[in-house]
């Protein structure tokens, strides 16, 4: 399959990734019979054949052409295109953290479990969650609504991309080092939708605080 992906549009190199993966199963099979468990290995194993895999044809006909075809997209744009666009990003990625939140309720079996607290903290488990969903959506429509403002790098419009910047660094801050693996629910689905959210709000603070260095530049 390999081969089919990498040789064939190349028109050579042929042999080449059947080579790497050869390296790969005999390591593996190394591994089984010596009983070495080594990362370092694991590593040097993957990534020294690498020439193997991606061999200069490939390179030559694809890699190449595409990193000039993005060194022109970048180097062809001023900055203010890329914060332009990023900002309309921006304000529609808001949108994926609510999808994301209004599943919060059937995922984690709240129907189940906020029975066991008190009505009080019932109430403000929800008055909490409700107020966070509408901050969030205050986000996104800001960001969409103030798009020109942003873009003239207007104080008060900016003042607000360091607030979004701010509450999103807390949220990391938040999920790294207050929230425990343990505290998770178990599965395969929850461990994929925590990294994901987890890359959603470092992708969210990254975009904020590209624009907030910008307008400061």
């Amino acid at each position: 399959m390999h081969e089919l992906a990498l040789s064939y549009p190349a028109g050579a190199g042929f042999g080449g990734p059947l080579h790497y993966f050869a390296i790969q199963g005999a390591a593996t099979i190394g591994e089984k019979r010596v009983r070495i468990r080594s990362r370092v290995l694991s590593w040097l194993v993957s990534v020294l054949p690498l020439p193997f895999l991606i061999h200069r044809p490939f390179r030559v006909k694809f890699i190449l052409p595409l990193y000039h075809w993005l060194n022109h997209v970048i180097t062809g744009h001023p900055l203010s295109w890329f914060v332009d666009g990023g900002l309309w990003i921006l304000g529609v990625m808001q949108l994926l953290v609510l999808m994301a939140s209004f599943q919060v309720p059937s995922r984690l079996r709240r129907k189940e479990e906020l029975p066991k607290v008190s009505t009080l903290n019932q109430k403000l488990m929800w008055t909490n969650g409700s107020f966070i969903v509408l901050t969030i959506i205050a986000f996104g429509i800001l960001t969409l609504t103030l798009h020109r403002s942003l873009m003239n790098r207007e104080p008060a419009a900016i003042g607000i991309a360091r607030f979004v910047l701010i509450f999103w660094l807390l949220r990391i801050g938040v999920d790294r080092f207050y929230y425990r693996p343990s505290d998770w629910p178990k599965g395969e689905q929850f461990v994929m939708g925590h990294a994901l959210l987890s890359s959603l709000f470092t992708v969210l603070a990254f975009g904020y605080g590209s624009c907030v260095i910008w307008a400061i530049w």
